[in-house]
């Protein structure tokens, strides 16, 4: 997969040296943009075709109802019902799916920005590592002039966003490692104040601690990240909720409605968890992210919502011109 990471940190340096006028927090929000604009005309697809999906549960009981001791019958017209309505059940799932490889490549290359944005070799980083040794707190000095299969794994763990805020925070130091990285390249991870390189941490030690200026601020964060991932759900779990069918028997049990529920609380301790094991730059991926899932969700439920009311006032119109020929 390095060919994806490194594809995706070139992008993201060539966002940041010229789009983002090398500001590293607005590199992140045209890049996450720029995805989301490109899997916009899939999205907005999917999202039509899950509310149509749901806005046809109705005539989907009724199949049930009528089928339900033939469990075969039943699916090929539950198949049917959504092939004449244009419906795709995997249509549905696809822009998720694609979000998996996008959010594991962007963070592999915010952990890593050496050596997927600037390029660096494991022996450069291993070398530079090896240079700031008692700044960085590294146990034991990786003395590795050449990678071996060995030896690799030692060189990976080192932790390059400790690098980078090493560097910018003590430009001094560049010139033990000016052969290995010049001052040009370096990346100000700081975005209004907040230190996107670092990652967010709950324990009051650590917030409250020597520390507290750069370890509190970014707290906002994980919390907006969170509160948009909430709002996100809900707006999600009332659209279904809207276009489901009046339950005839109240005492019966709604199959979907726990899974509905299981949903709202579990993908905000999701992002609430992994929020707090990566850096804070990704906090910022999925509030831009979140917020561009919002606004396509409304832009979506204003259309269809729209199409619906034009649709009844046709059928509307249409009753009225038989009634009057009657």
């Amino acid at each position: 997969m390095d060919f994806l990471y490194t594809a995706f940190g070139q992008f993201l340096y060539f966002i940041y040296k010229t789009m983002a006028f090398q500001n590293y927090g607005v590199a992140i929000i045209i890049f996450t943009v720029i995805i989301k604009l490109v899997l916009l005309p899939l999205t907005i697809k999917s999202l039509k075709s899950t509310n149509k999906m749901s806005s046809l549960a109705p005539e989907v009981e009724k199949i049930k109802q009528k089928y339900k001791n033939d469990q075969e019958k039943q699916n090929q017209e539950i198949q049917k019902l959504y092939k004449e309505n244009n419906v795709s059940c995997a249509g549905g799932c696809l822009p998720m799916l694609l979000q998996f490889p996008i959010l594991i490549g962007l963070y592999t290359v915010l952990r890593s920005p050496l050596s997927y944005m600037l390029g660096k070799s494991w022996v450069q980083i291993a070398n530079i590592a090896n240079k700031l040794l008692v700044d960085l707190g590294i146990d034991k000095a990786l003395d590795i002039p050449t990678i071996t299969a060995g030896t690799l794994n030692s060189v990976k763990v080192v932790n390059q966003l400790n690098i980078m805020n090493l560097l910018n925070h003590s430009p001094e130091k560049l010139a033990s490692v000016s052969e290995y990285i010049s001052s040009s390249e370096l990346i100000n991870l700081n975005f209004l104040g907040l230190n996107l390189g670092i990652t967010p941490s709950y324990i009051p030690s650590v917030i409250f601690g020597p520390e507290m200026s750069t370890y509190l601020p970014v707290l906002i964060l994980p919390i907006i990240a969170v509160g948009l991932t909430v709002y996100s759900t809900i707006l999600t779990k009332r659209k279904t909720a809207q276009t489901q069918p009046v339950k005839k028997d109240p005492n019966k049990k709604d199959p979907t409605a726990g899974m509905n529920s299981m949903m709202l609380y579990m993908l905000p301790l999701m992002t609430l968890y992994f929020s707090f094991i990566m850096p804070a730059s990704m906090s910022l991926y999925w509030i831009i992210t979140y917020a561009f899932q919002i606004g396509q969700q409304l832009l979506t439920n204003k259309m269809q919502d729209k199409e619906k009311a034009d649709k009844d006032k046709k059928l509307e119109i249409e009753t009225t011109k038989e009634g009057d020929k009657k």
